[in-house]
């Protein structure tokens, strides 16, 4: 066996360079491929080449989760529609603090005040915030001018809150496909667009946002907000001097903040809870596994389902990108599933809480499902594929493709308008866990939560009747003893 090379240093590095007193280096020393790069395009040492600039962003956005790198693009390309449509052009980086406190009173629904109060409101506030940001308003003609908000309208029912947004700027939001439907967004969705407009301003005061804009950085492209020019509205030299000037985040102003948090108090008086997906336990599960028949795609989606939610309710893309390879059979019967990358471990780094077992009527659905793969020669790769015309089966599932079995299992169970979703999988195996008693250390470590209130938020106690002793103020029955 040959040792391996190892690069001897030149004479000159190892006795200094010729003709210099008592060996002594007295200056940079030539590599020898200091020849071979020069037949070549010579890289400058602080300059990035374009080539090299283009690899580093396709590794960041290979690095960064997709429904991140989604969420961040919907966001932003969502405040540059909404900045054009109020203020007529372009989003620029800093965002003044008044545009954003327009932003949260335009998408934050409130209770119209009686009397004078909502008027004088809606008077002070287009006076602050209406108008071009940087003129800080038009004075009062412009308040004047400005239209009263209306109420809200969902069908033909009048409801009891208002936002500041113009109606026809809501109607062009949506005919635009910038927003699914009029009216204001969950207070989540208002809570995130801030979230990634701060994460913009920390990005550009790191001056990580480089030479083609914060698209990258946020991971987002430039089909999807229209480049630099359509974020940041400037130059690229001028946004490096703003990043080493410092840019002041509007979402940290205390203004912002306490507003944000009075809002959330304002949601909270009028009973208004985040919309949590009903669970799907053992119950429903058996409803719609008994859709699936003997055909491909009902093998499939057989196995898809109970490996979702036996293996710790898999989240939608954890089951799209689970491969054969992290498949083992342990015994008859059974297989250990290794947990590669997910939410909570985005380095793919192994762990032993990343071991899920597959078994019982579970293991018996993937066991058909792989013989079903290895007739048609799969042995590697994706576990669930699609199928196409006369069964055969093709590339691997997308995450939206888990999303759309469930749907469609749930419809043809008769449980098309019950509330189901692909994440019902997952809340649902954390209820019914609890339903049987089964102890929480057991429960987080199937389905990899760190945090005991993480994994208490997907149970849903509307469903724990079955629970032992659910109500504490009755007397116990005693057991029954058959004499």
């Amino acid at each position: 066996m040959k040792a391996p090379f190892v690069e001897q240093p030149s004479p000159e590095l190892a006795q200094g360079v010729e003709g210099a007193p008592d060996g002594g280096i007295q200056g940079p020393v030539l590599h020898p491929l200091v020849s071979f790069a020069a037949r070549r395009a010579v890289l400058e040492p602080h300059r990035l080449a374009a080539t090299t600039e283009k690899a580093a962003r396709a590794l960041l956005r290979q690095g960064e989760a997709t429904n991140t790198r989604l969420s961040y693009s919907s966001a932003m390309r969502y405040w540059c529609a909404w900045f054009a449509a109020r203020y007529g052009q372009a989003l620029s980086l800093p965002v003044p603090v008044p545009v954003v406190v327009q932003f949260i009173v335009d998408h934050a629904a409130r209770r119209p005040e009686a009397g004078p109060a909502e008027d004088v409101s809606s008077t002070v506030g287009a006076a602050d915030h209406g108008g071009d940001p940087e003129d800080g308003g038009q004075g009062a003609e412009a308040a004047v001018a400005a239209p009263k908000p209306k109420r809200l309208q969902k069908g033909r029912v009048l409801t009891d809150v208002i936002t500041e947004l113009p109606p026809d700027v809501d109607d062009a939001l949506v005919a635009g496909g910038y927003k699914g439907k009029a009216g204001p967004p969950a207070l989540a969705t208002l809570v995130h667009r801030i979230a990634v407009l701060s994460k913009a301003h920390q990005m550009a005061q790191a001056g990580r946002a480089g030479r083609s804009g914060i698209e990258d950085v946020l991971g987002t492209s430039r089909a999807g907000i229209g480049g630099l020019e359509g974020v940041a509205g400037q130059p690229s030299g001028n946004r490096t001097r703003g990043a080493e000037a410092g840019l002041v985040n509007p979402c940290a102003d205390p203004l912002v903040r306490e507003l944000l948090a009075r809002t959330r108090r304002a949601y909270a008086q009028r009973g208004v809870r985040p919309q949590k997906q009903r669970a799907l336990t053992k119950d429903p599960l058996q409803q719609i596994l008994a859709t699936c028949d003997d055909s491909p795609k009902g093998i499939r989606d057989r196995a898809l389902l109970l490996f979702a939610w036996s293996t710790g309710g898999r989240r939608r893309s954890e089951v799209a990108s689970a491969r054969i390879e992290h498949l083992q059979k342990v015994e008859e019967g059974s297989f250990i599933f290794t947990l590669g990358h997910s939410k909570t471990n985005q380095r793919g780094e192994l762990r032993p809480e990343d071991m899920k077992p597959l078994t019982g009527t579970a293991a018996q659905a993937m066991q058909a499902w792989l013989q079903l793969l290895m007739k048609q020669g799969i042995k590697e790769g994706n576990i669930f594929r699609r199928i196409r015309r006369g069964g055969h089966i093709g590339e691997a599932l997308a995450a939206a493709a888990v999303r759309d079995v469930v749907k469609e299992r749930c419809a043809a169970a008769g449980m098309e308008g019950e509330g189901f979703t692909a994440h019902s999988i997952r809340s649902g195996f954390v209820t019914e866990a609890g339903r049987q008693a089964v102890p929480l250390a057991e429960t987080m470590a199937l389905t990899g939560h760190q945090s005991v209130a993480s994994v208490v938020g997907y149970f849903r106690s509307g469903l724990s009747s079955g629970m032992p002793h659910p109500d504490l103020i009755d007397p116990r029955k005693p057991p029954f003893i058959d004499p």
